[in-house]
């Protein structure tokens, strides 16, 4: 169910909003990639979309930065419990990053407390089409 805010924006859920589109878009469509960047909030719409991600398992690119997720009340082992709990593997770039050239250079994480202080965490089911060209691209952690 949508709200709207004070100035009257819409807000949904990405549930809510799949449930919404996916009789118009047809039986076949699904949800490839969600992308998270919210300053710390990322556990609230993990769990806003846990529905659509679970039934849809796509590809999870989220900014992570432990520091502000302590200003929403959650941290790193609350994202790691919520995907971890649906299956998901755990990988970050480890080019540099906002660069001119956009290197992309992927690591796995056995878990997120890995990442350091600041990361883009790609969480990737393995039942994911995406998953085999994913794990051939991994490079060692310690670049």
């Amino acid at each position: 169910d949508a709200a709207s805010d004070e100035k009257g924006v819409r807000i949904t859920t990405l549930d809510a909003l799949w449930s919404e589109a996916e009789p118009a878009t047809g039986p076949g469509r699904r949800v490839g990639l969600v992308k998270i960047d919210v300053e710390g909030a990322e556990s609230a719409v993990l769990r806003c979309c846990l529905g659509t991600i679970s039934e849809q398992l796509p590809l999870l690119y989220i900014e992570i930065c432990p520091s502000s997720l302590v200003r929403f009340g959650s941290s790193i082992d609350e994202i790691e419990r919520l995907l971890d709990g649906l299956g998901y593997e755990f990988f970050r770039n480890i080019g540099e990053r906002n660069s001119t050239n956009d290197t992309f250079r992927i690591a796995r994480l056995m878990s997120l407390a890995e990442g350091g202080p600041f990361f883009d965490l790609l969480a990737v089911h393995p039942t994911n089409k995406k998953y085999s060209a994913i794990t051939k691209a991994l490079v060692d952690n310690s670049g």
